[in-house]
C-alpha cells in the first residue's frame, strides 16, 4: 500500500492542483481580491484634487468611516485640525506629484475623533501617457508600536537621569 498509494497521491495531487490563474481570470480580479482582503492596511484612492474615490475595508477598520460616508470628500478629514491648518494634506499631494511619493507617518483622526498613528505613503497614479490622474494612499495603524517605543524611550531617559554615571548607550 505504501509505495503505490504515495505515487498515486502525488499524481492525484498534480491532477487536482488549482492554479491561481484558474481562479482569477484577470489581473483586475487579483488586485480587487488583494485590496478587499487587506484588513490591516488602509488603501485609499484619491482623485487629483484629494477627494476620496475608493476606500477599502482596512480603511474602514482603521478610520471607522463607512465607505459611503467618505467617497467624494477630501482626504484631509483624516488629518489633525492643526495639520490641516498647516497645509499638510496639500503638501503630501504636492510631494507625491513632484517626487513620486510622499511618506506620511503621523497622527490621523478617525470617525469618532480617535487618534491613530499611521505609517503610510502616498503615490501618484498615472495614465498611459504618464499624466497624473490621482493618488493612492496606503497606511497601517502602528499606534501600539509607536506608544511602546515612546514608553521605552521615556523609561531609558528616566534611568539615565537617576544614574548620571551610566552612559545612555550602556542602558539602551
Amino acid at each position: 500500500m505504501g509505495a503505490k498509494s504515495s505515487r498515486c497521491g502525488m499524481s492525484c495531487a498534480r491532477q487536482n492542483v488549482v492554479h491561481l490563474s484558474d481562479l482569477l481570470t484577470s489581473v483586475g480580479d487579483v488586485f480587487r481580491s488583494l485590496v478587499e482582503q487587506a484588513d490591516e492596511f488602509a488603501i485609499i484612492l484619491l482623485e487629483e484634487d484629494g477627494s476620496i474615490a475608493f476606500w477599502n475595508s482596512g480603511a474602514v477598520t482603521i478610520f471607522g468611516h463607512p465607505y459611503q460616508d467618505v467617497v467624494g470628500k477630501n482626504f484631509s478629514l483624516l488629518f489633525l485640525p492643526e495639520d490641516v491648518e498647516l497645509g499638510i494634506p496639500e503638501k503630501e499631494l504636492r510631494l507625491a506629484r513632484e517626487q513620486g511619493r510622499a511618506d506620511d507617518t503621523r497622527w490621523h483622526v478617525g470617525q469618532d475623533g480617535a487618534l491613530a498613528f499611521i505609517d503610510g505613503m502616498t503615490l501618484p497614479i498615472r495614465n498611459q501617457k504618464g499624466d497624473i490622474v490621482g493618488f493612492s494612499k496606503f497606511g497601517r495603524d502602528v499606534t501600539e508600536r509607536y506608544l511602546s517605543e515612546k514608553r521605552i524611550a521615556a523609561q531609558l531617559a528616566l534611568m539615565n537621569l537617576l544614574d548620571p554615571d551610566v552612559p545612555f548607550e550602556t542602558i539602551a
